[in-house]
């Protein structure tokens, strides 16, 4: 998330404001579900950049092996 650079200064905040929630050792799973309501928030305000409308579908892209591991963790407790 480092290397991410939007033009836009609302959405720069934004992934600013993740990497500091992560450099604080943050859930990262609750810090990208916190990126992804902010950025969503803003795109249906029409408040979004082309580049953040592609960081937004990006990170919504199902991770199946996360997925995975996540939900058999609940099974097994």
């Amino acid at each position: 998330m480092k290397t991410v650079s939007l033009k836009s200064s609302q959405e720069q905040l934004l992934i600013n404001d993740a990497i500091t929630q992560l450099a604080a050792h943050k859930n990262e799973q609750a810090v990208l579900a916190e990126l992804k309501r902010r950025l969503s928030g803003l795109a249906v305000q029409q408040n979004i950049s082309a580049e953040g409308l592609k960081l937004l579908s990006a990170i919504q892209q199902p991770d199946f092996s996360v997925d995975y591991a996540l939900s058999s963790m609940t099974w097994f407790q």
